[in-house]
């Protein structure tokens, strides 16, 4: 006999929660949020040896090929942003996409079956990299759409829940997976990932009917490419304006020319960011095959390599407040500057430090005779290193883009964030193929030569922007100086879906 479901009873069901005090709609995308998480990084963890294992592939081809995946995967949500906003909203899209997300996630289990299938490989990567870029602008917002917003407090503890779903599952995966390959083989430790894949799905179905669906309302990258147009079509007008985007208010309302022409002074910021990314993203490729070749025992256990990588976000987790607590309040009582530029720079000195204690370690590795090998503890001390940089230029310039965006264009900028880890991971492809002749020691100097090369052009470019003073007076009344504000702030940039 079918259940009829009243408006009553619906309210009842969209009631919160006494505990969480969230609609039980919103813990559904919570728990989404955290399977796919587990399963997204539980298969990049071990992509790069499964790639130098099975197929034979050289350290240089494997991180090339993980970087190439990874770029794809960030770059996918402008596609699934653009098609939520414009044609299907949040709802459909997610569906949609988690569907392609569960197809790529069975094809790269399979093709590890036999004697692996490296056409099933690159097609399940692909696959992957579209659904999840694609569910990646609209889950996180999808949730935030479902909550009451006349509630104290209410979308910053959501928003601080989501992200603790995030840093859970990456950390699960880190210890899961490693260890079902180690005992079980490739194809087993990818076919986890790909289950949690289908329970992702299968949790986000349950609440259909009760969820609230806001139609497709159009998409402000129209706008932003309108103006621009405009600005080429007239290029006489030009010759008088201070701005060369000025000429666009011939044909376009002035404030969305204001608010491109803020945009672009954003840009050059934003440009100095994928050699960071190209650094922060090798902790799963170069700095894993490293580990590999290092001495992997503790105690009476055998680290599989690719477990190392659960310390960066158990690091995050500990940095953020420590940062937002007790680092930044002392150095403002000691009259030291903490806005968000001087942060992010002084964060790729420390990603380029991070690749020279890299190097340190290969060549201590490279100095050991008769085959012995260095702890793997050698490696904390880089790891240290690069999760400060991240804190220090991802967290601050996830705060930077939003708060000099203007109010109709922050999830462009959010986008446009996005986008320089997907930049950053293709260099890392490119350069990884063109100088494969690189030994690691020259490998990871060359890296922390470039980054220092970056560090340069980014104190420059920071010289000459004016920052929006309103957005960075202090430091802990800027959004992102804490860890709620930051779990808004990472999952503003996951949700272009004003694209």
């Amino acid at each position: 006999m079918a259940t009829v479901v009243s408006a009553e009873m619906l309210e009842k069901l969209s009631s919160p929660f006494t505990l969480f005090k969230f609609p039980w709609t919103v813990l559904l995308i919570i728990g989404n949020e955290l399977c796919e998480r587990f399963s997204y990084y539980g298969l990049r963890a071990i992509l790069v040896l499964y790639l130098t294992t099975i197929f034979g592939y050289s350290d240089s081809q494997a991180v090339a090929t993980f970087s190439y995946a990874s770029s794809f995967a960030f770059f996918m949500p402008l596609l699934g942003g653009y098609i939520s906003d414009v044609y299907l909203g949040k709802f459909k899209t997610i569906i949609i996409f988690s569907i392609i997300y569960c197809i790529g996630g069975f094809t790269l289990a399979g093709s590890a079956l036999g004697s692996g299938n490296i056409g099933a490989c690159i097609a399940g990567l692909l696959l992957i990299g579209i659904g999840t870029g694609g569910i990646k602008p609209c889950v996180s917002s999808f949730g935030a759409d479902q909550l009451d917003h006349s509630k104290d407090n209410i979308v910053t503890s959501y928003f601080s829940w989501f992200y603790l779903a995030i840093n859970l599952g990456s950390i699960a995966s880190f210890i899961v997976t490693p260890v079902v390959k180690q005992s079980q083989g490739y194809a087993a430790a990818f076919v986890i990932p790909a289950i949690l894949l289908l329970v992702a799905l299968f949790v986000f179905l349950l609440g259909s009917r009760f969820y609230k669906k806001v139609p497709p309302e159009g998409s402000v990258l129209k706008t932003f490419v309108k103006v621009i147009r405009a600005a080429l079509a007239n290029k006489e007008e030009a010759q008088y304006c201070q701005h060369w985007l000025e000429a666009a208010k011939v044909s376009c309302p002035e404030q969305e020319v204001q608010d491109v022409m803020t945009v672009w002074r954003i840009m050059p910021v934003l440009a100095m960011l994928p050699i960071y990314w190209s650094l922060s993203n090798q902790q799963g490729s170069s700095w894993t095959i490293q580990a590999k070749n290092m001495n992997l025992k503790w105690g009476s256990l055998n680290l599989p390599p690719e477990t190392l990588g659960i310390i960066n976000p158990v690091l995050i987790i500990c940095f953020i407040p420590l940062f937002d607590k007790v680092v930044y309040p002392y150095l403002q009582r000691r009259g030291v500057a903490c806005l968000p530029l001087h942060r992010m720079s002084i964060g790729m000195l420390f990603a380029s430090f991070a690749f020279l204690f890299a190097a340190f370690v290969q060549a201590l590795m490279n100095s050991q005779e008769n085959g012995e090998k260095i702890s793997v503890a050698w490696q904390f001390l880089q790891i240290i290193c690069i999760t400060v940089a991240e804190v220090l230029v991802s967290v601050t310039g996830l705060e930077f883009s939003y708060s000099q965006a203007p109010i109709n264009m922050k999830t462009l900028v959010a986008a446009l964030f996005l986008m320089t880890s997907a930049v950053g991971d293709l260099l890392t492809g490119f350069i990884s193929n063109i100088f494969s002749f690189l030994s690691p020691l020259g490998f990871f100097l060359m890296f922390a030569f470039l980054m220092f090369l970056n560090f340069t052009g980014f104190v420059f470019v920071s010289y000459y922007y004016q920052l929006n003073k309103m957005r960075t007076t202090g430091n802990s009344s800027v959004p992102g100086s804490n860890s709620a504000a930051y779990a808004q702030l990472t999952n503003e940039s996951n949700e272009n879906d004003a694209l």
